[in-house]
């Protein structure tokens, strides 16, 4: 598989480089992407157009700052995990994973709720600004500080904080508006 990622490499003598970051993240990028779609498949290409996107710019990708890196390869993994979401909205398709999910051990009807309050939320985040979808994946998908968050984005920690503050502000908003049982 990397065979490919190699093929989309500007310099040859970047396979090193692209080995390191891949083996090192991979695990996490895909997790990261998993929470987006929930399934299998569609987290599987997702991730694949990431590593290819890397791959065409790790020239440009500086190993020495991890908190850099890591922001670089989220907002990656974001911003390409964002466009499949818009083009699968374009297409009605339904997600054969979503069928095989439900427990039936577990109360159907619970595990139906659940997973549309899920939805629902996932939902409300793609549809925030984009100053807080940013910083909010950061925070509460890969649990980074504000600190963290700061500099991976190259912004000022008091503007992370503010926008973690009205993001989740309009989050709380919204589930106590359409998700909570009165």
């Amino acid at each position: 598989m990397l065979f490919f990622y190699f093929l989309a490499l500007d310099d040859p003598r970047e396979e090193d480089k692209f080995n390191k970051i891949y083996y090192k993240y991979e695990k996490q990028i895909f997790s990261f992407i998993y929470k987006f779609f929930g399934n299998y498949y569609d987290t599987k290409e997702a991730a694949q157009d990431t590593w290819f996107a890397i791959a065409r710019n790790i020239s440009r990708i500086e190993m020495e700052n991890e908190n850099k890196l890591l922001g670089y390869l989220y907002t990656t993994a974001k911003n390409i995990s964002y466009n499949k979401l818009k083009e699968k909205r374009n297409t009605n398709t339904v997600s054969i994973d979503a069928f095989y999910d439900i427990s039936y051990e577990s109360d159907l009807v619970e595990e139906i709720v659940s997973n549309e309050n899920e939805k629902l939320l996932v939902k409300q985040i793609l549809a925030l600004p984009e100053i807080y979808r940013d910083v909010l994946s950061l925070y509460i998908s890969h649990s980074m500080k504000p600190g963290q968050i700061a500099e991976s984005l190259g912004i000022p920690l008091a503007t992370v904080k503010s926008q973690l503050y009205r993001g989740k502000k309009i989050l709380k908003d919204f589930i106590k508006e359409n998700m909570l049982d009165e």
